[in-house]
């Protein structure tokens, strides 16, 4: 087969103003290459200026029209999409995928600040026996799971050190999940528990070994607030995120944390700690906007098959122009 020349049909098709022809080819052009990084070394500059502009485009189009009268939506797409730019609500906060201007933004929360949280809590709570042995089961490594780790020292340490096991992942429950009372699967139909396919849910036991060192690192967004439910834990464990330190005591029923700020964790102790993590919305979030969160989320996934990995093409070209 007679290999296409893509330059000379863009050129076509970019003549024509036909951005989507020309967004197919260059999805198609890009996956006749073995890697993202031979694309980088081989595509002319204005070949990854302009796939990145027409992929980035087409997302925004997709919604646009889904947050016309919505401000912080609105705010959060231009940004995700490059064409505003938006102050993080603190220093210490930097969301990895997806940041929501305008949200208040506090390191941690008490359990009672959040209408709802109390119960959902107690709920779970009173199933903890039904997964008490659990946590001495088969387990997996968490950091392998996630598969986006920093090649470190320290994060390759935790591969070994960093163990979990999945209720629900990507919005899927795990054969795990299935083998629980109906009483704990139904915790997690909660209103408060954000159901963002293919990010979330994500229910998951998370196991720390003996002296294991979580390094500083961000979570990928701020609508979110992560809950951490003790199984086995210590005064020697705790949790920081920003400036401010928990240290789990007997009397905590749950610790409740926003990931989009710097966060890292360590257990001190001589023995595990495990805990039962999950994620809630933001309470400021109104229903529209988490309406739109969910959209989002499923606009992302299919547009990160058709032609989303064209979007970080021109990464560090406009700061060398």
């Amino acid at each position: 087969m007679t290999a296409l020349n893509y330059p000379a049909l863009l050129h076509d098709a970019l003549t024509r103003d036909n951005e989507q022809q020309a967004l197919s080819l260059y999805s198609d052009w890009y996956r006749t290459f073995a890697s993202h990084q031979e694309v980088v070394a081989q595509w002319p500059v204005v070949h990854r200026r302009q796939a990145a502009s027409l992929s980035r485009k087409s997302f925004y189009y997709r919604l646009n029209q889904e947050c016309v009268d919505l401000q912080r939506p609105t705010a959060a797409l231009e940004h995700f999409v490059g064409l505003r730019r938006f102050a993080f609500t603190d220093q210490l906060q930097k969301p990895s995928f997806f940041f929501f201007p305008g949200l208040p933004a506090k390191p941690f929360y008490a359990v009672d600040e959040i209408n709802g949280l109390e119960e959902l809590v107690a709920n779970i709570t009173e199933q903890l026996n039904s997964i008490a042995a659990i946590t001495d089961s088969s387990k997996v490594s968490y950091v392998d799971h996630i598969g986006s780790a920093p090649n470190t020292q320290d994060w390759n340490k935790l591969k070994k050190d960093w163990q979990s096991q999945h209720f629900i992942s990507g919005g899927e429950a795990k054969t795990l999940m299935k083998t629980m009372p109906m009483g704990f699967q139904s915790s997690f139909s909660h209103p408060l528990i954000p159901d963002c396919r293919p990010f979330s849910p994500e229910v998951f036991i998370s196991t720390l070994e003996a002296d294991t060192y979580i390094p500083p690192h961000y979570g990928i967004s701020n609508v979110k607030l992560t809950v951490h439910i003790p199984l086995r834990v210590t005064e020697k464990a705790w949790l920081k995120a920003g400036n401010e330190v928990f240290q789990w005591s007997e009397n905590d029923t749950a610790m409740v944390f926003d990931d989009s700020f710097l966060h890292s964790a360590k257990n001190e102790a001589d023995h595990d700690r495990s805990v039962l993590i999950f994620d809630i919305w933001h309470p400021d979030l109104t229903s529209d906007e988490k309406t739109f969160i969910k959209l989002f989320m499923q606009v992302h996934g299919e547009w990160n098959t058709e032609c989303g990995f064209l979007a970080g093409l021109d990464k560090g070209l406009y700061a060398n122009a």
